[in-house]
């Protein structure tokens, strides 16, 4: 299904792709929602979405339980999971169970707060502490999400400032030019911002109606966010902070704090979600119960689209509405927050992980993210200037993503892998090369491959006795299955220092973006043609694999099996994206003296 665009019709017909969109979409998360939770306990386990055997230690604060597990026991639980989530805690019935919030976890157990019935999880835990399960639970927004467009067509704003931007219609004049803003140049300097960062600022205060700032990998685009609302806070703007997760509300509140810095002016709205780090932010259920509405002059409110539609941001309106990753925020839950404005900045980037749809397939996804969608029409601000990348890793996506205008800071261009005990041994991290492949021979890899696991493995424990520390590691893979083989495998090294494993971050190039270390090893894990050419639309999906080498400061090592660089897709639309990574493999340095 296609967003219309600028010549595609009126807001009427935007409005209809954008209602049948909701609805299939709401239609498939469904279906695999239930798909899901019918298959057999031990798939859900190994898929990593259920933990299993959960038993409660007895011991707990108010309103949060904490439960156990073995993780190398018969089920071998490391679920996706993540803080913040929200899940199902069953005793095997997963109707009857009840719904809470992941507030902790580790490699041994999770910390949860339930969120209904907690007299009767009490009443549970006590009849029977063990063999609990977790499962994901589905929250189901096709009303809601309907109901923003309906309120969104019904109101002036909503019909000429939110709709009609991302429809593009002709009939509708959309300012994308700039108020005054003379002390654009002073704040930039003030702030320490480059010449990019700069610009950005200016643009998105000075923009009348609205503005996109795309942050490649490490330009400090969190950072330019946090200047631009606090620029707007002073000039006394109420500004509405949102993005897809809690996680990265809490993020940019933290930054913003740290610029503001007056936690008067700063609040977060919704539901309660633990964070530590959050302080000295305050969270408030309501804005009815936050000093917040009362608040005169500039300040920050951070909270989910869902909230901001919903009776916790009651009347509550605001100046500029600020959209962090909007890349992976579809249009209709944008919706649900922009109408709390009449001014938008968009924060994001179209060239990394765009949302994950199940109606919608992935080589289209981008276009019905917000900033895909504006991008190709509404004035961007792109950041130039990466402090993470150094200058050899910055070169392939510079060329393929970012028109060939990535730059690495010179305090990081000539960075290389820190090595303070002894030069690494392994070939692989032992050459000047920033950017290097180890290529294993092995056949019928779908999901996982030992092969490269075990050699992932003796690289990682070489860079460690090397004197990296394990917290600067990381290993990105497309297959959940595989990062669960390397937490394995690690765990259970006896050269590995104690409690070195939990520090080793093994994860999907999903759950990776928007962290970074000084060593990322990519394993490409597949080596099963016929599997690859069915998966390929996922496999080679252009976005995934910038965000992959791009995480490393130093250091890239990409390990896999000579059946990726050499394959050849029958789907004609495919080829491109195929030798893009080609492009990537061909690029890296070629290691054979590993074995």
């Amino acid at each position: 299904m296609a967003l219309p665009t600028a010549t595609d019709g009126d807001l009427a017909s935007f409005c209809e792709v954008l209602t049948e969109f909701i609805k299939l979409e709401a239609r498939a998360q469904r279906n695999q929602h239930m798909n899901q939770i019918l298959r057999p306990l031990e798939e859900r386990v190994l898929d990593e979405r259920c933990l299993a055997e959960l038993r409660s230690d007895g011991q707990f604060e108010p309103d949060m339980r904490t439960f156990r597990f073995d993780c190398d026991g018969k089920f071998g639980n490391t679920a996706r999971f993540r803080e913040g989530d929200r899940l199902r805690l069953h005793h095997g019935d997963y109707q009857q169970g009840f719904d809470v919030m992941l507030t902790s976890e580790s490699d041994s157990g999770v910390d949860i707060r339930p969120e209904t019935r907690k007299a009767d999880l009490s009443i549970a835990l006590k009849d029977s502490p063990a063999g609990w399960l977790l499962d994901e639970s589905f929250f189901d927004a096709e009303k809601l999400l309907l109901n923003g467009l309906e309120v969104a067509v019904a109101s002036q704003d909503g019909r000429d400032l939110v709709l009609a931007l991302f429809a593009g219609c002709a009939q509708q004049e959309i300012d994308f030019g700039f108020d005054d803003f003379s002390d654009g140049e002073a704040y930039a300097e003030a702030a320490g911002l480059n010449e990019s960062q700069g610009c950005a600022l200016e643009s998105a205060v000075n923009a009348k109606h609205c503005h996109l700032i795309q942050g490649p990998p490490g330009t400090g685009k969190t950072y330019v966010l946090a200047q631009t609302v606090a620029t707007l806070v002073e000039r006394g703007e109420r500004v509405l902070l949102t993005a897809f997760t809690h996680r990265a509300i809490h993020h940019a509140l933290r930054v913003c704090d740290r610029v503001i810095r007056d936690p008067e002016r700063i609040a977060k709205i919704g539901v309660y979600v633990y964070d530590p780090n959050l302080a000295p932010i305050r969270q408030f259920e309501t804005w009815a119960k936050s000093p917040m509405k009362h608040k005169h002059g500039g300040l920050l409110v951070g909270t989910t689209p869902y909230s901001a539609a919903s009776q916790r941001m009651g009347g509550a309106q605001f100046d500029t509405v600020v959209i962090d990753e909007s890349s992976q925020m579809t249009i209709p839950l944008a919706i649900l927050a922009m109408l709390k404005g009449r001014k938008f900045i968009f924060f994001g980037d179209h060239r990394q992980l765009p949302p994950v749809l199940q109606s919608i397939p992935k080589r289209e996804a981008a276009s019905w993210s917000v900033f895909g969608s504006l991008a190709r029409q509404a004035e961007v601000t792109t950041l130039k200037t990466t402090y993470r990348l150094n200058a050899q890793l910055a070169e392939w996506p510079s060329e393929s993503f970012y028109s060939d205008e990535l730059r690495s800071d010179p305090s990081v261009a000539n960075r290389v892998l820190p090595a303070p005990n002894r030069p690494p041994n392994h070939a692989a991290l032992s050459t000047r090369a920033s950017l290097t492949l180890c290529e294993i021979d092995h056949e019928g890899c779908r999901t996982a491959s030992k092969e490269e696991a075990d050699l992932i493995t003796e690289i990682i424990i070489d860079a460690i006795e090397s004197g990296l520390a394990p917290a600067e590691i990381g290993v990105v893979t497309p297959f959940r299955r595989q990062a669960r083989l390397v937490k394995r495998r690690l765990r259970r090294h006896p050269r590995l220092p104690s409690g070195a494993a939990a520090d080793i971050v093994a994860d999907t190039v999903e759950r990776f973006q928007g962290q970074e270390r000084e060593l990322v090893i990519l394993s490409l894990t597949t080596s099963d043609t016929d599997f690859l050419e069915r998966i390929a639309d996922f496999y080679f999906q252009e976005e995934r694999w910038n965000v992959a080498v791009t995480r490393a400061r130093s250091k890239v090592v990409i390990v896999g099996s000579p059946a990726i660089r050499k394959f050849a897709p029958l789907d004609s639309e495919l080829i491109d994206q195929v030798a893009l990574i080609r492009s990537l493999l061909n690029r890296a340095e070629r290691v054979r003296d590993w074995l």
